[in-house]
Parts: C-alpha cells; sequence; structure tokens
C-alpha cells in the first residue's frame, strides 16, 4: 500500500532505490555481525562474485523495478495476483535454460496456478446465477 501510494508521487526507479539503500542500512549490520567471518575466507573469484551480482541486480533491483511499475499500473491487487505466476516462469525458464525435466507434478502444479490466475480474473457476477437455489430445488425434484 505504501509503493502505491509513492508511486503516485515518485518515479518507479527512485521508489526501488531508496528500498535498496534502507535494505543495505538494514541488512548490513546483521551481515556483519552473522556472516562476515565466513564471508572474509572465501576466495573472491569470478565463480563467487557472478551468482552475488546476480541475486543483486536481477532478483532485487530489476524484479523489485517491474513490480513497483506494475503496481502503479494495475494497482495493488492484480498485480499481487500474478506474483503466483512467479513458480510457473521459474519452472519454464529452468526448462530451456537449465534443462530441467517438467514432471507430471511440475505440470499440474502449472495448471493449477494458471487456472487459478484466469479464474481470477474473471469479471465478477459472471457466475452468479449459475447455482441459484430454484435450479438446485428443481433438480432434486426431477431425480
Amino acid at each position: 500500500l505504501i509503493v502505491k501510494k509513492l508511486s503516485d508521487r515518485y518515479n518507479v526507479f527512485s521508489i526501488v532505490a531508496y528500498q535498496n539503500l534502507i535494505g543495505v542500512f538494514f541488512f548490513l549490520p546483521l551481515f556483519f555481525l552473522l556472516d562476515f567471518k565466513q564471508f572474509i575466507q572465501v576466495v573472491p573469484t569470478w565463480d563467487v562474485i557472478k551468482p552475488l551480482l546476480s541475486l543483486g541486480v536481477f532478483a532485487s533491483t530489476f524484479a523489485f523495478i517491474f513490480f513497483t511499475y506494475a503496481i502503479k499500473n494495475l494497482g495493488i491487487s492484480k498485480a499481487n495476483i500474478f506474483t503466483n505466476a512467479i513458480p510457473v516462469l521459474t519452472a519454464i525458464l529452468a526448462f530451456f535454460i537449465l534443462d530441467e525435466e517438467i514432471t507430471p507434478v511440475k505440470m499440474a502444479g502449472i495448471l493449477v496456478v494458471v487456472l487459478g490466475l484466469f479464474l481470477s480474473q474473471l469479471r465478477r457476477g459472471m457466475f452468479k446465477g449459475l447455482f441459484r437455489k430454484r435450479d438446485t430445488e428443481d433438480f432434486l425434484l426431477r431425480n
């Protein structure tokens, strides 16, 4: 809700920049308290730095930019509904990029999520009257 109000007044990039800055001030002390000793023991090679940059840039920054943009243009309710599609997109990208298998269980999960997204976007009242009391009583009396 705060992001929606802020997006009316500020640029999406500014909102995400401030979110990241606040996150740095919040998590940096925790990092120094809990993980710094293990972190300095790791040799900084490209194989170590690349995933950290990927998580920092793509998962944190770009994802928040797109989500804030969606909130600004779609509204908070619709933007939150589509966060349910993240596991579906992850499974599809993992299939194409990482050659992961799409098992029947994954396919069933994908179908459930897509069906849920579809049903959540239908207009209210579309099924209104489908199960009216009179129709149910008529059905029970006939059978």
